[in-house]
Formats: C-alpha cells, structure tokens, sequence
C-alpha cells in the first residue's frame, strides 16, 4: 500500500513537472537565409535526427571479435551466401549461383524456437532448441503477497509461461502477453 502511494505521489510530482514546462509561451524567430545555407541546415538536422533515431532503435553495426583465415581453394562454380537477415522469429537468406545460368535464390526460415543460437550454412539451418524450455526461479513482489516463484517457458520468445508461487499461500499462474516493441 505505500509502495503504491510512493510511486503514485513520483507520477503526480512528475506529470506537474512536465505540465508546468510546457506553459512558458513559444516564441517564433524569422530569419531569411540562402537556398544553399538552408540545404545544408535541413542535412545537419537530418544526420542528427537519424543519428539519434538509430540510437533510439538500438540499431547498431557491429565488427566481427574474430576473423580466421584459411588456405582453402574455393572451386570456381560455388554457392555464395549474399546476406543473412533476423527479423523477429524469420531468418532470411541470399543465396548467389556461381554459374550464371541460375538467379540468385531467397529462402525464408522460421527460427522462433532457435533460442539457444542457430547456425547457417550451405546446407541449411542448424537450430538449437531448449529441448526442456527455459525454467526460472526468484521473487515475484504484489502488493498484497511478495512470494517466492518459479516459472516455465518453452522458449525465450513465447509469448506464454507457467509459473507456481508461495508466500502466504500457494499460487498457480498461466500469464499470456503480446509483445508491444
């Protein structure tokens, strides 16, 4: 109960904070400036507007930790992976013929259950599933009975999981959730 008047009393001090800076007037500045000089200000806005949305995004290009080089002959008609795509539980691939009779191919592999890691290769998809799913156990704090619990998910990216709890009493939960972002 006071951890709810708490939290409760930080929105309110807050939402005021924020309400109370909003109130100050806008002020509106003309200036006149040349095509060129307002080209180059709309670029600037726009590097830091993509900068900062990529950050937002968490998007980020990383280095490989570790780069092995080998003196293995490649034949001259091969198949060579053009790219490799994660989104969500779909794994995307490009596959480029070495000979020049046959398209580049595009396969589309479900990888939802890999939780434990996959792999790609030339000959597919290597998944590696959690057989047993993935159990837990910890504190599971409410308001009216802080418990000690354990719960079950079949995989990292399930949307649902079984959880048993004891603080006073003994609970059984089933949760289900649609994932927002």
């Amino acid at each position: 109960m006071k951890l709810g008047a708490i939290v409760a009393g930080l929105l309110l001090l807050f939402v005021g904070y924020t309400w109370g800076q909003r109130a100050s007037p806008i002020i509106t500045v003309t200036d006149t400036v040349s095509l060129a000089a307002m080209n180059e200000r709309l670029a600037s806005e726009r590097r830091t507007s993509d900068g900062l949305r990529a950050r937002l995004a968490a998007i980020e290009q990383r280095q490989p930790d570790t780069v092995f080089v080998t003196d293995t002959l490649i034949p001259a008609p091969d198949t060579v992976m053009s790219f490799v795509s994660v989104r969500g539980s779909r794994l995307t691939t490009q596959w480029l013929i070495g000979d020049s009779l046959r398209a580049p191919s595009l396969t589309v592999t479900t990888v939802g259950d890999c939780d434990d890691g996959f792999e790609v290769s030339a000959a597919g998809v290597l998944c590696d599933r959690a057989r047993l799913g993935h159990l837990w156990i910890g504190p599971l704090y409410q308001h009216t009975d802080p418990m000690l619990a354990a719960w079950w998910k079949p995989s990292d990216r399930s949307a649902w999981e079984l959880g048993v709890g004891y603080g006073t009493q003994l609970h059984v939960f089933i949760r289900y959730g649609l994932r927002l972002f």
